[in-house]
């Protein structure tokens, strides 16, 4: 048997070597490392409350936001054969999708604006760009970019804190 896996090994190797920039950097891995429950203040005080989860056989990871104001929402964050994507499921009724770009940052994925659902039309305010940043075991942070009538972009940031064990 492990002939056989030095055998493969090279020929692994080289398949992952011809996969594009984006299915070797964006994996689900550091994404399903943060299951548990999170805390974020954002800088006008407000703390929201975070749960993420890995589901479906470790094929997707869920992420549940608690707003103070606009109830729950999801976002999922799943593989799309060798492409990270992710579907926001959002307080304003629509849901955006978006994939990761290549990007230099081993610790942090940018996503991008692919499509969405319940979108009005492209000026329609939507969630159009989110960076999460991996910052330690306890600790990440994440980069909304929502993208606002008349093409004024805003940004709000969480710095999310794991919750320890009672």
């Amino acid at each position: 048997m492990s002939k056989l896996i030095a055998r493969l090994s090279p020929a692994l190797l080289a398949v992952l070597l011809a996969l594009p920039a984006t299915a070797r950097c964006a994996s689900l891995d550091p994404f399903k490392g943060l299951a548990g429950d999170w805390e974020a203040k954002t800088p006008d005080g407000q703390t929201f409350g975070c749960n993420v989860a890995v589901t479906a056989a470790g094929s997707c990871v869920m992420e549940t936001l608690h707003s103070p104001d606009h109830g729950d929402m999801v976002t999922m964050y799943r593989m799309d054969g060798s492409r990270l994507t992710l579907d926001h499921y959002c307080s304003m009724g629509n849901q955006p999708r978006m994939r990761a770009a290549a990007g230099g940052d081993p610790n942090a994925v940018n996503f991008t604006f692919v499509s969405a659902t319940n979108l009005a039309s492209a000026d329609a305010p939507h969630m159009h760009g989110l960076k999460v940043h991996f910052v330690d075991a306890d600790h990440f942070t994440q980069e909304w970019t929502m993208h606002a009538a008349k093409g004024k972009d805003q940004t709000v940031k969480f710095e999310f804190e794991r919750k320890k064990s009672e």
